[in-house]
This record gives structure tokens, C-alpha cells and sequence, in this order.
């Protein structure tokens, strides 16, 4: 089987270098170092990774889509911008992946001509559990809050910043088991973090992210997690 070469642009920030690190154990990695990268990575690259902020998304789509191999795949790692998007722009297989930088818990929405199977094949090693696939942008989206809101609950609980942490994990299991494959509390406590708690909250909570907005509502110590769901589910996607 021929060498895969994987391409992240994006690789410069936080979860683009956890992605670099992962996959360059299994695979060619080529990152980008800043934009002007980006047109040779896309030349080079069987799969590209997409792993800026959402606004960057588009533009970024539209410079690399006239450079990419006839036969790559497209797999964006942003939040919020819609598969069909993606694929209009990049007339290639793609999906939406959604994961913590420290490979505890992934999700992958999967387009036309593009399996679970085929991008787990190719992107190894990105999981430490068995990726969920979901079904269309709107669980994609639900995923990428739950799933901002259980590593703040995590990393607050170490810090002692929150006073029912099992509360919310009761309620974030039993929303991530609605995917498809059961998921307990106890699959959480077992989860790896390369970072200290306040690093690691660093990293995630970019500003004006939906981490951002999860630890707004968490600076309530015993709020209700359904509430916090619910509040930043509006407030970011209306």
C-alpha cells in the first residue's frame, strides 16, 4: 500500500500540533508553519486536515481547493462550518471530525464516498476510544458542545473549581450514549491529559470558543448541567 501523506493546515495552533503529534507516528505529516504553506501542503497531501478557527474556514477552503490531488480527502477539524459547505467548495470526499487534542474521545461526520472506516485507515492513532459517527451537521454540532463541556467539567473537578462535577458527567454520558455507543462515567475518569488542569483549560478555552462560553456558565459551582447545555447550544448556534 502506498504511503499516505497527511496535510494539516493549522498545525501552528494548539490541537493542529496535538494532531502532528498523534498522526506523525503512523503517518507522513506536513504542517504548515503559516498561510503561505498552505498551496504546497495541499499539493502534497493524499488527506488535509483542516483544523483552524471557524471564520478562517471558507477562506482557507477556496485557496487550497484549486491545488488539491484529484484523489484527496478533506477532513475539517472546525467547529460550526457545515460538511455540505466543505464539499461544494472542495469537490472532493470529505467530513467533519470533532476531538479533545489529547485523542480521548473523537467523532466523525462522513460525506459521500467517505467511510468512518476508510478516514479511521487513514487518520490512526487519533483515538484512544472507538470513534462515534454521527449523522448530519446538527449532531455534530450538539457533539462539539457536549464534548467542550465534559473537558472543562473534567479539568475544573481536578482544580476543585466545581461542586458537582458527577452531576454533569451523569448528564454528559448519558448524552454521548445517545450516539450510538454507550458511554459511562467511568470511561472519563480514565481519560489521559498531557497538560496541567490550567493549561489544559488554556488550550481549550480559545476566546470566544464554545469552551469559552462552557466555563462562563461553570463559574456557577453547582449549576445545573442540562442548563449549561442548553445556554450555550443557544449561543452559539441560535
Amino acid at each position: 500500500m502506498k504511503p499516505c501523506t497527511v496535510g494539516i493546515i493549522g498545525a501552528q495552533g494548539h490541537f493542529g500540533q496535538s494532531l502532528c503529534r498523534r498522526l506523525g507516528k503512523a503517518v507522513n505529516v506536513v504542517g504548515s508553519t503559516d498561510k503561505s504553506s498552505n498551496k504546497v501542503i495541499s499539493e502534497q497531501s493524499d488527506v488535509l486536515i483542516i483544523a483552524v478557527r471557524p471564520d478562517q474556514v471558507e477562506t482557507v477552503l477556496k485557496e487550497i481547493a484549486p491545488h488539491l490531488k484529484p484523489d484527496a480527502r478533506v477532513v475539517s477539524f472546525a467547529a460550526r462550518y457545515p460538511l455540505s459547505s466543505i464539499e461544494k467548495i472542495v469537490q472532493r470526499p470529505s467530513a467533519r471530525g470533532m476531538g479533545d487534542p489529547d485523542g480521548n474521545l473523537c467523532a466523525y461526520l462522513c460525506g459521500d464516498g467517505l467511510s468512518l472506516q476508510e478516514i479511521e485507515s487513514l487518520l490512526p492513532g487519533l483515538s484512544r476510544t472507538k470513534s462515534m459517527e454521527l449523522r448530519n451537521d446538527g449532531e455534530m454540532n450538539t457533539y462539539s458542545v457536549l464534548l467542550s463541556h465534559l473537558l472543562a467539567v473534567l479539568q475544573l473537578e481536578k482544580l476543585h473549581r466545581i461542586d458537582n462535577a458527577g452531576e454533569h458527567l451523569e448528564f454528559l454520558a448519558g448524552a454521548f450514549s445517545k450516539f450510538g455507543r454507550k458511554v459511562r462515567v467511568e470511561e472519563f475518569r480514565g481519560y489521559e491529559f498531557e497538560n496541567t488542569p490550567e493549561e489544559a483549560l488554556k488550550e481549550f478555552a480559545t476566546p470566544g470558543g464554545i469552551t469559552a462560553k462552557i466555563l462562563v456558565e461553570l463559574q456557577n459551582r453547582d449549576t445545573n448541567p442540562a442548563e449549561v447545555y442548553k445556554k450555550v447550544m443557544s449561543s452559539v448556534f441560535g
